[in-house]
């Protein structure tokens, strides 16, 4: 587990807490987004998390057509915030660097199946899982979730193989 230094400026975010730097690395793969403009023409993707030994992240994603074969990468780090580890900066060299702080915070995660990400705000969410593909329960979770956060999930976009039937009710609220 990470060590907090000073209160979490994005408590109102419903962030993973506490949240183990060390379980969440590896490989993550793609399951729904809310698109944005950088990944345009990537059908899928993957993400691969490791540890540095200053407590940041190497972070590569990888954007792979419908048979899996590379299309483009990139590679950057990510930086926790002292306060709240599962709030991060995710920043890539030759991209526009953006507002300052936290841009990705993990908003729920059981490490070996699951994660719901998203930004400060709300423009941008992603579904990822261990494997390539979602069983439908867990991702209606993740959706209420996202919702429970306030997030648009009707935005979402669906990467294949990911979930094949995401129609009908899926939270109570």
């Amino acid at each position: 587990m990470y060590k907090r230094k000073g209160a979490c400026a994005f408590q109102n975010q419903h962030l993973e807490d506490p949240f183990y730097p060390s379980e969440y690395m590896g490989r993550w793969y793609q399951i729904a987004r809310i698109p944005q403009w950088f990944d345009r023409g990537c059908p899928k993707a993957t993400a691969d998390y490791q540890l540095l030994a200053n407590g940041s992240v190497s972070v590569l994603n990888r954007c792979v057509d419908e048979s899996g074969n590379e299309i483009r990468q990139v590679s950057g780090i990510a930086t926790p915030d002292p306060s709240c580890p599962a709030a991060l900066r995710v920043e890539f060299p030759g991209f526009p660097p953006g507002p300052s702080g936290p841009n990705y915070l993990v908003l729920s995660t059981d490490y070996e199946n699951y994660a719901l990400v998203g930004t400060p705000d709300k423009s941008a969410l992603w579904v990822l899982s261990r494997t390539p593909t979602m069983g439908k329960h867990t991702y209606n979770q993740m959706l209420c979730k996202a919702v429970a956060r306030g997030y648009n999930v009707k935005k979402l976009v669906v990467d294949p193989p990911g979930i094949t039937d995401t129609r009908g009710r899926i939270c109570k609220f």
